[in-house]
């Protein structure tokens, strides 16, 4: 059977103040259970664990505080219990012991990432790259303007076809006018669709 204590208890068991206790339950290292008692076996595990981090992380030169979990089996009758390990402060930056090398890895990334981003903003202010979006703008009113060249050029040429002379002169009538307003098109300014 678990031994319980009162917040007092718990303090004299570990060879802490009370001031220290609720610092440990407000960061989550001790959890009360549901009868406001703490489970004194299980508090002074969690308690060693934690002591046995924070000295070996003063030992390489860091600064320990509490901030994030382990996976820790919760005594029975406990109340959900946040989860707590130690960090190190090393160049300003918090890292967990466990995943120093992931957040590294992820500043990274984020620094590579920012970096990509302004290169990619100077190249289309100094003009050599264009937004996907503006491009597609951009084509969708040339062939917009293609559009309606191609479907005024029936009304426009109808009466020079039925004037031809022959089914040759009808076919050269039609190419030229079909080449003259494709070569109007291609030689528009790109204006973006509003």
């Amino acid at each position: 059977m678990a031994r319980l204590g009162s917040q007092s208890d718990l303090a004299r068991e570990l060879n802490i103040t009370r001031q220290t206790v609720n610092r440990h339950v407000k960061n989550g290292l001790f959890a009360p259970l549901a009868n406001g008692k703490f489970d004194l076996d299980y508090c002074r595990t969690v308690h060693a664990r934690d002591t046995d981090k924070t000295q070996r992380l003063r030992a390489m030169g860091g600064r320990a505080t509490v901030h994030q979990t382990d996976d820790t089996a919760l005594p029975s009758g406990a109340n959900e219990m946040p989860r707590v390990s130690t960090a190190v402060v090393q160049g300003g930056a918090w890292l967990d012991e466990t995943e120093g090398d992931s957040f590294i890895a992820a500043k990274t990334r984020r620094e590579r990432l920012l970096g990509d981003l302004a290169e990619m903003d100077a190249a289309e202010r100094r003009g050599q790259l264009v937004l996907k979006a503006d491009v597609d703008r951009a084509l969708a009113a040339k062939l917009l303007s293609l559009r309606e060249r191609l479907l005024t050029l029936p009304d426009r040429i109808l009466d020079y076809v039925l004037a031809a002379e022959s089914k040759h002169e009808a076919r050269l009538i039609l190419e030229r006018e079909l080449t003259q307003a494709l070569a109007d098109v291609a030689r528009s300014e790109m204006q973006p669709l509003q």
